[in-house]
């Protein structure tokens, strides 16, 4: 948004944050925006892939589309959330980064990119990545992000420390 000022808002707004308790992740309610960034930082208890889930919704109006490590793409229709990470090992953090178009009007699109620590500690183990593309069925705006494991959805394995912040722009 390089129509402002210095002294101009910038586009990307903090809406929400949140921090890992009892093993569960979740950004609270928040206006809704058109565009939303949300960044996580994961570290799980056990093994877990991540998801995001929206507005509490858990029934099967999610799809998503993912390829690993920049190999051929997969799809991935979860029963309560869009797919955002690959699965982790125990203590070894991730960070994702999602960008979701929220018009109220549409299916919400999302495009997540994902970078774990899952083979290892040391300059000798390369991370693991990857590349995300979802969509989330509903004409509600999404104003609540709960993260979620991919693997069995009502997981809750977020370690202390993990972490949501979201972000909005009209």
């Amino acid at each position: 948004d390089n129509d402002e000022a210095d002294s101009g808002s910038n586009f990307w707004q903090e809406l929400a944050s949140g921090t890992a308790s009892g093993g569960s992740l979740t950004s609270g309610t928040f206006t809704a925006k058109k565009y939303l960034m949300v960044v996580t930082t994961l570290n799980a208890s056990t093994n877990a892939g991540s998801a995001l889930q929206f507005n509490d919704i858990s029934s099967a109006t999610y799809n998503s589309r993912y390829s690993e490590d920049y190999g051929s793409g997969q799809t991935w229709a979860l029963t309560g959330g869009i797919s955002i990470g690959r699965a982790m090992s125990s203590n070894s953090p991730a960070v994702q980064i999602t960008y979701i178009y929220n018009n109220a009007d549409y299916e919400k699109l999302t495009v997540s990119n994902d970078v774990a620590n899952k083979a290892g500690t040391g300059s000798g183990n390369s991370p693991q990545g990857q590349r995300t593309v979802g969509k989330w069925v509903s004409s509600s705006q999404i104003n609540k992000i709960n993260v979620v494991d991919s693997q069995g959805i009502s997981n809750t394995p977020w370690l202390d420390g993990s972490t949501i912040k979201v972000y909005g722009a009209n």
